[in-house]
């Protein structure tokens, strides 16, 4: 068990109650509480938890039983009792109306970070709308770092998806109190949001003198704890920026536009004089974007749409598995992009990525030509399960760039 969820194990075995009351609430209520863990079961399942209520209790009264149970209750009755007071605060909330609601609030519950994993790998199957909006929402404030870092994710993938309010989350991630998630955020999918906001964000922290924690749990883990945090996001800018000089030449930028580790000073000055112009790689007037939807795909089905000039973009999913590796939900993703060039089939490009998290952006680069222009483009696939096996949403955006004439 990780060490954070150690700590809330103790807290529920150990904590006594002043006066042998839970802080806040009344005597009748902890007498309810009290009598409600002689009824509950021992061995707690999702179901049961569901289940679980006592008369009177509002949201906030089963939050604050949980914190702080009696202390003279057996361990396996404070433990089961603990976990159902969570699952019953997290269904009175948003969480409580969602399709996956009942699994979702039983794993979130828990002590266990494999646990809100899997509660994290149920919600990104979740149909898109206000309901998981505001699940996100509530989860972004979370007393666990944890937690609050897998609405930080679920709300960048959500947000490539089109629902843009959710940036706030991703924002709130990196104003976090805790280094290590605003660290994770930032070297992991923030940049996805594709928000100039995120980006004013990460510039604003490249001088945070805060280490990491090199003993948090591997969802949280950066590594060694000599780096600051200023220094893991300002490398991570480095790259984003450099991608977007590389943007900006056709084929290979001039030897001075290659370097791509900037000091703080030159980071923050770079930013003030390219933030209008700045296009997250593919910057106009250098680059057009020529398709940019949701589609639905089916593994192992070929799906042929057409971009905004009329040419057929053939849709070819071979792969998508997700999977669990060293406690860590990650998915394997492998396809191909073709398109028709007379009457022939013309490869475009490959997507995907074997054992990645399970938020994840493929994108790629390279030449690109239709028989009668010639140039590059930039590909970029995000992907979210459905409940239906084999059935993936994607979120497929193509911008083509320094396009010339075959023979130019």
């Amino acid at each position: 068990m990780r060490r954070h969820a150690v700590a809330c194990v103790v807290l529920l075995a150990v904590a006594p109650l002043a006066r042998g009351d839970e802080p806040g609430l009344a005597h009748e209520k902890v007498a309810a509480l009290r009598a409600a863990a002689e009824r509950l079961p021992k061995e707690g399942t999702a179901e049961k938890a569901w289940k679980f209520e006592i008369a009177g209790f509002k949201s906030e009264d089963y939050a604050r039983a949980a914190d702080a149970l009696p202390a003279d209750l057996p361990d396996a009755a404070r433990e089961s009792l603990g976990r159902a007071c969570r699952t019953a605060a997290l269904r009175l909330g948003p969480l409580g109306r969602l399709e996956h609601a009942r699994d979702a609030c039983y794993l979130l519950a828990s002590p266990r970070d494999e646990d809100w994993l899997k509660a994290f790998r149920l919600l990104r199957r979740e149909p898109l709308g206000d309901d998981l909006d505001g699940a996100v929402l509530a989860l972004a404030k979370d007393a666990r770092p944890e937690v609050r870092l897998i609405a930080s994710r679920l709300a960048s993938s959500l947000v490539v998806f089109g629902r843009k309010d959710l940036v706030d989350v991703v924002l709130a991630a990196l104003a976090d109190p805790d280094p290590n998630v605003v660290g994770s955020c930032a070297v992991g999918d923030a940049m996805a949001t594709g928000d100039k906001r995120v980006v004013d964000r990460m510039v604003a922290i490249i001088d945070d003198p805060r280490t990491i924690d090199p003993d948090a749990s591997p969802f949280l883990n950066l590594g060694p704890a000599e780096k600051t945090l200023g220094d893991y996001v300002r490398r991570n800018l480095c790259w984003t920026f450099w991608t977007e000089r590389r943007a900006r030449h056709r084929w290979m930028p001039p030897l001075d536009a290659l370097g791509h580790e900037l000091s703080a000073d030159e980071t923050r000055a770079w930013w003030k004089e390219n933030r209008e112009s700045f296009g997250f790689g593919t910057p106009a007037p250098q680059w057009r974007c020529v398709f940019d939807d949701v589609l639905v795909v089916d593994v192992g089905e070929r799906l042929t749409v057409h971009d905004c000039d009329g040419r057929p973009l053939k849709i070819d999913l071979s792969v998508y598995r997700e999977h669990w590796l060293g406690g860590e939900p990650v998915t394997t993703i492998s396809g191909e992009i073709h398109t028709d060039v007379g009457t022939e089939d013309q490869y475009v490009t490959t997507f995907g990525t074997p054992d990645r998290r399970d938020v994840s952006v493929c994108q790629s680069r390279g030449t690109w030509g239709d028989g009668t222009l010639f140039g590059e483009h930039a590909t970029r696939v995000a992907l979210l399960p459905t409940d239906r096996p084999g059935r993936v949403r994607m979120r497929l955006t193509m911008h083509i760039g320094h396009v010339a004439p075959f023979g130019r």
